[in-house]
């Protein structure tokens, strides 16, 4: 029984060091003006790629079920 309690406190102990890291981290990005424009400069092409994919869903979904083998009127 010893053995679990030590294995809890071992992982609460590994849990907020963790904890810890993500939060200097986080505020590294978020301190720095350069590496807070280089964050938004990646999530850019993210946010295009989302809405492209619902830009073209309409002419995809009139190809697909010939494509995956379903049955056309």
């Amino acid at each position: 029984m010893n053995f679990f309690k030590q294995w809890g406190k071992f992982m609460i102990m590994g849990a907020r060091a963790h904890a810890k890291w993500e939060l200097d981290v986080s505020n590294t990005i978020l301190g720095d003006k350069r590496r807070l424009f280089l964050l938004v400069l990646l999530t850019i092409p993210i946010i295009l790629g989302i809405l492209g994919g619902f830009v073209f869903a309409d002419q995809i979904g009139e190809v697909l079920p010939d494509t995956l083998g379903g049955r056309s009127v």
